[in-house]
């Protein structure tokens, strides 16, 4: 399965990019919402986590926007809140409050 992982924080893209690989997965990062717009063409992830904050909601209820339809997205977010009262929570296939364990993640993104 092709994953993409959106958060605009590196430490985390690395650390999550060996956990996932090591789980079979083919992993793609991008630290901000451009970047994942361009993987979107080039890779075509079956499935994408992200982080709601990159780094305001509002840039992560854009690229949940702009996804919609073309890959599964699971967010990954310290502010789960962020997607109350919003459409695009009906987008999203899963929610996982930071932090998050490994298995629960895999839960979300194999369910």
């Amino acid at each position: 399965m092709k994953l993409l992982i959106v958060d605009d924080d590196s430490a985390q893209l690395d650390i999550r990019k060996l956990i996932f690989e090591q789980h079979g997965f083919e992993v793609e990062t991008a630290a901000n919402p451009f970047t994942a717009r361009m993987l979107m063409d080039d890779f075509a992830p079956d499935t994408v986590l992200m982080d709601l904050r990159l780094p305001d909601p509002g840039d992560g209820l854009d690229l949940i926007s702009a996804l919609r339809g073309r890959a599964r997205i699971v967010v990954l977010s310290g502010f789960p809140g962020d997607l109350d009262g919003h459409p695009h929570r009906e987008w999203v296939h899963g929610i996982a409050a930071k932090p998050a364990r490994t298995e629960q993640i895999l839960k979300l993104l194999l369910a």
